[in-house]
């Protein structure tokens, strides 16, 4: 297996729309064609225009989980290091390289993090930020290198800059991941999280690049986006239920216990963020929202203050007035 040539794992689940884009954004990469692979891994049959692009595309149309996505293409995969595509994101100019230069310039590089630009749904630039974002983090200059046995406070820094968001942000060097797998298999969503986290637990360098090699297109079709009631339940039962995963999986290692607990803050603190937004869409007891109040608010001084803090208002409207907690959650995710 090559261990400085690229296979891009993109993964398309009934979008057959912008996959075209996506692919047209990987040919027009500044390395060699022989230098990556491209892994489609979708629930439908290709179109035949996406092999115009004379780059090497396998296809794997299955039906499945996004873990069990991800586990197929990775288990396809010909090289050693992985970047991963989503199917409504673009590669910007430069990507490919440098991730072929990072990753050979570092050969203990478990998990690699480029920044991104927020696009519309016909790619042009907009400024949007997400309700847990610091919007500072967009325009840092600085990269945050770690190592989580010498330095796992760095995930603080990390996360401030984004470094566990978007999957098309993420790189990855397989052969760190492989103990993984199986339990990739598993998750349901949450899946450039369960790579962040796995990669903290791998004991690899992790670098998080301040340089913006991807688009993350923002529309209706996309999960994320959406403020349908039913579907934003549905994705937070989901995050949540990786995050449970996660937190299962670490008391089954035998790894430092400062380490061990420094982690499962963190998980814990965003399975608590994920409960009260899924809070805000559905109707529950508001001595529930008020105990994952609290413990948000309790749990660590290591969790961003912005974050913490703006989740916890809303979640505070929401025990006054559910209507006006959805309303500002829509005006938030604009």
């Amino acid at each position: 297996m090559s261990t400085s040539k690229i296979s891009i794992i993109v993964t398309a689940y009934n979008r057959k729309q912008f996959l075209s884009q996506a692919i047209e954004s990987i040919a027009k990469q500044e390395i060699d064609r022989s230098e990556f692979e491209v892994i489609v891994v979708s629930n439908f049959e290709l179109d035949s225009s996406l092999f115009n692009y004379n780059i090497a595309i396998s296809s794997i149309v299955m039906d499945g989980t996004i873990g069990e996505f991800l586990y197929a293409g990775i288990k396809a995969a010909k090289f050693d290091i992985i970047a991963f595509l989503d199917d409504d994101d673009i590669f910007l100019p430069g990507k490919l390289k440098a991730v072929k230069e990072i990753f050979t310039e570092n050969p203990d590089l478990s998990y690699y993090h480029n920044g991104l630009e927020y696009l519309d749904i016909n790619l042009n630039r907009i400024d949007y930020v997400r309700l847990t974002e610091r919007k500072s983090s967009l325009n840092s200059n600085n990269d945050v290198i770690f190592d989580i046995k010498s330095n796992p406070k760095s995930i603080k820094s990390a996360i401030n800059m984004n470094g566990d968001f978007n999957l098309s942000c993420i790189s990855i060097r397989r052969k760190t991941y492989l103990r993984y797998l199986p339990l990739l298999q598993k998750i349901k969503s949450c899946q450039d999280g369960f790579f962040f986290w796995t990669g903290v637990l791998s004991g690899g360098k992790m670098i998080i690049d301040h340089r913006k090699f991807t688009g993350y297109r923002v529309h209706y079709l996309n999960t994320s986006a959406s403020l349908n009631y039913d579907k934003k339940i549905e994705e937070m039962n989901r995050e949540i239920y990786t995050f449970d995963l996660l937190l299962n999986f670490i008391e089954q290692l035998n790894i430092q216990s400062y380490i061990n607990t420094y982690i499962k803050k963190w998980l814990t603190l965003y399975k608590l963020e994920y409960l009260l937004i899924k809070y805000i869409f559905e109707d529950v007891p508001r001595v529930t929202i008020f105990r994952s109040l609290i413990d948000l608010l309790t749990i660590g001084k290591e969790y961003s203050n912005t974050i913490k803090y703006r989740i916890a208002v809303l979640s505070i409207v929401r025990l006054i007035s559910a209507k006006l907690a959805r309303s500002i959650y829509k005006i938030i995710r604009r």
